[in-house]
């Protein structure tokens, strides 16, 4: 926890009960009582140093920097084994894209097969800016400012109001999640 926060700004929230083992890590505690919060990070941090957990300390090597994933726009088609043009989302974790089947269960954040109705056209749009240069990041950001700014009639033309708004992040999963998605570049660590 201690290397996401201090190496990536990663914030880490832990939810315990009765438990006192992370009072020397924690930045922050705070206690629920009868509905109402304290902070108690004084009084736990006192209790920490009379009382040393003893644990060994793990994870001290740097963490690797993330890989930059430039996504190649071959292998992701949405022509099914019939040469038709076929995406379609029969449920919110759920979307048919050409021959692939992309399942979207872990991605809890959708909950209208709308939302993966519009990741259809979205990695359709999406894979046409792939370049062999571009990051996915990029790509994604620029699609979804464009979302934004135009609406989703820019990835349904004919206005049929069957599409619901997804976030970058709803969209990259699905990406992600494509078995035939080929990634190019030289993977070099991400900047920070």
């Amino acid at each position: 926890m201690q290397q996401l926060g201090s190496e990536r700004g990663v914030s880490t929230i832990l939810v315990m009960g009765g438990s006192g083992d992370y009072f020397d890590v924690a930045d922050h505690i705070v206690q629920l009582v009868d509905y109402q919060v304290r902070d108690v990070t004084d009084t736990a941090k006192r209790i920490a140093a009379e009382v040393p957990t003893g644990r060994t300390a793990e994870g001290l090597t740097a963490m690797a920097a993330p890989v930059s994933r430039v996504p190649l726009a071959e292998g992701i088609d949405s022509t099914n084994e019939y040469g038709h043009h076929s995406v379609s989302a029969p449920a919110a974790q759920r979307l048919l894209f050409g021959r692939e089947e992309i399942d979207l269960s872990d991605v809890s954040e959708l909950v209208e097969p709308a939302q993966t109705l519009a990741i259809g056209p979205a990695v359709e749009k999406l894979t046409r800016e792939f370049d062999e240069e571009r990051l996915l990041r990029e790509a994604i950001d620029c699609l979804v400012a464009e979302v934004r700014e135009h609406r989703l009639e820019v990835l349904d033309p004919h206005q049929r109001g069957t599409l619901a708004w997804f976030r970058g992040f709803e969209l990259a999963a699905a990406v992600n999640r494509f078995r035939s998605l080929h990634i190019g570049g030289d993977e070099t660590p991400a900047p920070r």
